[in-house]
């Protein structure tokens, strides 16, 4: 044996499996498989009820939903949740199929440039792989949310007392200012003051509010009734608001939004009842009444103004009417990572795609007119038009997603004729239609997903519709990677199931 074979072999014998698995991460048989693997953990999330982003880390929450969703749907739920079905998408077979992800496009975009650089003349540029760094940069984002985002949801402003969100040093002060209250969408003023730097902004719906590190949204405002109830002594006596969990306290704080209702309080002590209705008058009246009641019987009855006191027996109760507004607050740190490769997924995409249309010459301005009155059809059958989706960022984005779904339809049609020998009605490269079709879908959910943010303060939850969204897009990647399968009728095949994944989503509104 010559000196050094050994060694070598060793070395063979862990290079080998190494370069192998290298290979393999590679090609788009491997992005194929895992993104189909990823949408079948959706698919399944999507199937079965999944446990509320709020609840995520309240081991009572979780309790209580559970028990709520067993008396419901029966005990066949126990076998699910103990396999974690029922916490998928925060699971850690979730997390790694993502990490999965990462890692195969980490490699197959590492291959991609070194075999690029290799060649002496190095055009065309691959341009997919701003597609591919996209991902990663979104998939960094997702992780730097994982550890370092937060949201605080229903942050009360207003009712006398101001409020400080954040830690010491970074703490934000907020303090709503004591004008008349209006409608949310024209704005609530508010005075904040952070390390020394202070302000006055008016707050609105859709428009948040940016004081690094934190990203303040409007959710509700309007006025609120301060109830305190004191016996002879002066003494406060406790009151049961079941809003607030049927928790005792020395006052209560009725926020009421834009339309009439009602609110309803218990004076255990008494066995009273406390009807608080906000019913607007058109004559400039006081907009709101207290009812005092036992059993059936009515004990007093008020308009309240502003400040006032009523006593009812041996009981004096107290109220004050106030503005308020109420807050969502939330720190993204890896919002910009996100919408950074956002854009870059997209151009990926474009750069990809571009060139290529359904049909060829005179052919492609048709399938162009028809893709644009199909997807305008799909839009208005979705609710474009309906009054929840009256943003026009939202619109704009349930448009372009409805012509993601025509896209997907129209280059099954053109598949199917393409198979069927009509070659003339079909002429052209009709498995673009998937880049095409994947480049709309992930600019019309990046649209919403940024829309629900300025809206709502939420970045991404897998609610109902992200999942939704991210099912198609899933479908849609596996698709793009086995755009040049052989035979073509698998594709068609695939290209129609996604297809027709997209439309549902679309016209159950779970993408809207």
């Amino acid at each position: 044996m010559m000196s050094g074979e050994r060694p070598s072999s060793i070395l063979r014998l862990f290079t080998e499996p190494l370069d192998a698995l290298w290979r393999l991460s590679a090609t788009p048989h491997m992005a194929a498989g895992l993104g189909l693997f990823t949408a079948s953990l959706i698919a399944l999330g999507l199937a079965l009820p999944q446990v509320p982003y709020s609840l995520i880390g309240s081991p009572e929450g979780l309790a209580h939903w559970l028990a709520n969703l067993q008396a419901q749907h029966g005990a066949w739920l126990n076998w699910p949740a103990r396999l974690g079905l029922l916490s998928l998408f925060s699971g850690v077979v979730f997390r790694l199929a993502w990490a999965a992800i990462g890692l195969a496009i980490l490699v197959a975009t590492t291959d991609t440039v070194l075999i690029w650089r290799s060649k002496a003349v190095r055009w065309p540029i691959p341009w997919h792989l701003l597609a591919h760094v996209g991902l990663l940069v979104l998939l960094l984002g997702a992780l730097i949310e994982e550890r370092w985002g937060w949201e605080q949801e229903r942050l009360l402003l207003g009712v006398g007392k101001p409020a400080v969100v954040g830690l010491t040093g970074r703490a934000l002060y907020l303090e709503q200012l004591g004008e008349e209250q209006r409608a949310p969408t024209e704005g609530v003023s508010i005075r904040w003051q952070q390390d020394g730097r202070q302000g006055r902004t008016q707050l609105r719906t859709g428009w948040p509010l940016v004081v690094l590190p934190f990203s303040l949204h409007l959710q509700q405002a309007g006025s609120a009734v301060q109830v305190r109830a004191v016996d002879r002594s002066g003494q406060a006596m406790a009151l049961d608001d079941p809003a607030a969990g049927n928790s005792l306290q020395p006052e209560a704080v009725l926020c009421f939004g834009q339309a009439s209702e009602s609110r309803y309080l218990g004076l255990p002590a008494r066995d009273w009842v406390i009807r608080v209705a906000h019913q607007p008058s058109a004559m400039g009246g006081p907009p709101f009444t207290l009812g005092v009641y036992q059993g059936q019987d009515l004990l007093a009855e008020v308009s309240l103004s502003e400040r006032g006191d009523v006593t009812v027996g041996e009981i004096r109760l107290l109220w004050q009417v106030l503005p308020y507004a109420e807050l969502r607050v939330a720190m993204h740190p890896g919002l910009g990572f996100w919408f950074t490769g956002w854009l870059l997924i997209c151009l990926g995409l474009g750069a990809s795609s571009r060139g290529r249309w359904l049909g060829a010459g005179r052919l492609r301005w048709p399938w162009g007119l028809a893709s644009l009155g199909l997807g305008g059809g799909l839009w208005l059958m979705a609710g474009g038009l309906h009054p929840a989706g009256t943003g026009r960022l939202v619109a704009l984005a349930g448009a372009i997603l409805a012509w993601a779904g025509a896209l997907l339809l129209l280059g099954a049609l053109a598949g199917l004729l393409s198979c069927l020998g009509w070659q003339r009605m079909a002429q052209g490269d009709w498995p673009a239609a998937i880049g095409w079709a994947a480049l709309a879908w992930t600019a019309g959910g990046g649209l919403n997903a940024l829309a629900h943010w300025t809206a709502e303060g939420t970045l991404w939850h897998w609610e109902p519709w992200q999942a939704w969204w991210g099912l198609v897009w899933c479908l849609l990647m596996v698709g793009w990677h086995l755009r040049r399968l052989k035979p073509r009728w698998l594709l068609l095949v695939w290209l129609g199931l996604t297809a027709a994944v997209a439309v549902a989503g679309l016209l159950t509104g779970m993408v809207q």
